[in-house]
């Protein structure tokens, strides 16, 4: 009996740190140490902006299968899109119609990865962006680290204004903006349970 016993508790023991382990291999998005940039060029300079303000519904995602837990959905207001000028601002909010399309959706269901290390993926991201009235197709690249218990993902895209039916925008009548616009992003996960996809509450930056 004592052995039986004994093997009952080891493997009570195993379960539990197995249990334990596969918990720490799902990460979730960590907001407040991300950031959200776009790059467009025009016929002056670069021009470099932010966004302010951003919410992702609760997801997490598996280093080692590699896989999502749950769907990724990102919004952001297009008024949290800043370039440091404000006429420039103004401008890009009225080709954005902010008044009647206020939110810029992105969402994804699946993520492609191949390992170029342990602890190192190379990963595409196929997802649907939604500008005003018309969602297409947005690849995201990005790789994504490993660093003792947690991760750190970088990437970016790149989306054509003129696809969404935007027409790029001038300033003061003589600066023309670029149609091709970057897009990139510098966020961070740590490690916690599955999360449950039916949550109501997201993850926000402000």
């Amino acid at each position: 009996m004592k052995i039986i016993k004994i093997g009952l508790g080891v493997l009570a023991a195993g379960v539990l740190i197995s249990t334990s382990f596969a918990a720490m291999m799902v990460y979730n998005l960590q907001l407040p140490n991300s950031t959200l940039e776009f790059n467009v060029n025009s016929t002056l300079h670069e021009i470099e902006g932010k966004v302010t303000a951003f919410s992702v519904k609760p997801f997490s995602f598996d280093f080692d299968k590699p896989l999502l837990r749950d769907p990724l959905e990102v919004t952001f207001p297009v008024h949290a899109m800043v370039t440091g000028m404000k006429a420039r601002d103004a401008a890009m909010y009225k080709t954005f119609e902010a008044d009647h399309y206020p939110n810029i959706v992105y969402k994804a269901a699946a993520v492609q990865c191949s390992s170029e290390t342990a602890e190192r993926l190379n990963c595409t991201v196929p997802g649907d962006l939604t500008i005003r009235d018309k969602t297409l197709p947005v690849l995201l690249h990005t790789v994504i680290e490993r660093h003792g218990s947690t991760l750190h993902a970088r990437g970016n895209a790149k989306l054509s204004l003129k696809a969404f039916d935007l027409h790029p925008p001038s300033v003061m009548g003589f600066i023309k903006v670029f149609d091709e616009v970057t897009v990139s992003f510098d966020t961070g996960w740590a490690p916690a349970p599955f999360t449950d996809p039916s949550a109501k509450d997201s993850h926000k930056v402000l």
